[in-house]
């Protein structure tokens, strides 16, 4: 009996290549995307805690030190929205990578659907092959059976 063979397999292996890529790419997007938020998360918690130190003192402090507050509040400012800049960048290319492993996905799934669709034609073919041997077979044995003198018949 032969074995199935899928003719685009190197084809199949190729695109399943790409898509571990992708899914790689995606991951390492959205590892830079959390590594960005986290960072953006903690200079605006320093922001609100520098905030909140600055109301609490602001009568005992001296004029040096109000204004080393307001210098570091307004460099923590900065520094989060360079990081709200940052972070939708990096949310745009989360984006962008999803949407390549979507299209590596679809373009692996065309070539599986129609390795399936083969093998199911394969198998079916097959099938019906040994059913015409097998039919082959038992009419020859019931040619056989059916004639009492053991020859061939003549009539």
């Amino acid at each position: 009996m032969p074995r199935f063979r899928f003719r685009l397999q190197t084809v199949l292996d190729h695109r399943d290549r790409i898509e571990r890529d992708k899914k790689r790419l995606l991951a390492l997007a959205q590892r830079e995307l959390l590594e960005a938020e986290g960072r953006l998360a903690a200079m605006r918690e320093d922001y609100e805690r520098t905030g909140e130190e600055l109301r609490v003192k602001h009568a005992e402090l001296d004029a040096i030190e109000l204004y080393n507050y307001y210098a570091h509040m307004d460099f923590v400012l900065r520094g989060i929205r360079t990081a709200e800049v940052q972070v939708s960048s990096l949310a745009l290319q989360v984006e962008y990578a999803k949407g390549a492993l979507l299209a590596a996905r679809k373009d692996k799934k065309v070539l599986e659907t129609l390795k399936d669709r083969r093998r199911e034609t394969f198998d079916s073919d097959q099938a019906a092959t040994e059913q015409k041997l097998i039919d082959d077979m038992n009419s020859r044995r019931h040619g056989r059976d059916s004639n009492p003198l053991g020859g061939t018949s003549s009539w």
